[in-house]
């Protein structure tokens, strides 16, 4: 065998059941680490619209996979709860336990989805919604590396305790404890990742 050279998370279908029937609402995510654990480069294809958002040199840039033109998306400045799209991860019976802490954010955002995957990131990370929240049920760190995507075009993603994503730290965890979970709180900016962040406590 050669050297090892790199590391990779890949998570082949998100939203694998509805991907198994459409694919409105299905992407794939890759994050790519040399051996010592250092980011190189995360990518996210939404399948429907055939767009990539990739890690160019620190940078998200964006690409019609068919013609391979460059992409620019216009990004609205929202900074209030009630001017945002907010997904949130309230699938399960355990993650709907947590409503009366989303209360707020359910009642005062501009819209709610509840959905999940890696289509989010890409579309947080394009300004098509302004946060991404699974702060209940939590995904295992496989789903969660392509979030870089979106950290890569100025969003910020963080846990609950604010702690911001660091991706070759969790790649280290992953490969201790492939159940770890987080809980991931992720906004278009600054102000109004805190607003969110605050309003789950």
């Amino acid at each position: 065998m050669g050297e090892k050279k790199y590391r990779v998370v890949y998570d082949p279908f998100c939203n694998s059941s509805l991907a198994s029937r459409t694919f409105l609402d299905a992407a794939v995510g890759i994050s790519i680490f040399d051996y010592n654990y250092k980011f190189i480069t995360s990518a996210i294809m939404d399948y429907q619209l055939g767009i990539v958002g990739i890690v160019e040199d620190g940078v998200t840039n964006f690409y019609q996979i068919q013609t391979r033109n460059r992409l620019e998306f216009e990004r609205d400045v929202v900074e209030k709860i009630e001017n945002a799209t907010v997904i949130i991860t309230l699938e399960t019976r355990e993650e709907r336990k947590g409503l009366d802490k989303a209360r707020h954010i359910l009642d005062n955002a501009k819209r709610i989805i509840i959905s999940s995957g890696h289509i989010y990131w890409l579309r947080l990370a394009t300004g098509k919604i302004e946060a991404y929240l699974d702060p209940f049920g939590g995904e295992k760190l496989y789903e969660m590396f392509a979030c870089t995507v979106a950290q890569n075009a100025g969003c910020v993603v963080t846990d609950l305790s604010g702690e911001k994503f660091d991706p070759s730290k969790f790649l280290k965890t992953f490969e201790e404890n492939k159940d770890f979970i987080y809980y991931p709180v992720a906004a278009a900016n600054e102000r109004l990742h805190q607003e969110v962040l605050s309003r789950l406590g």
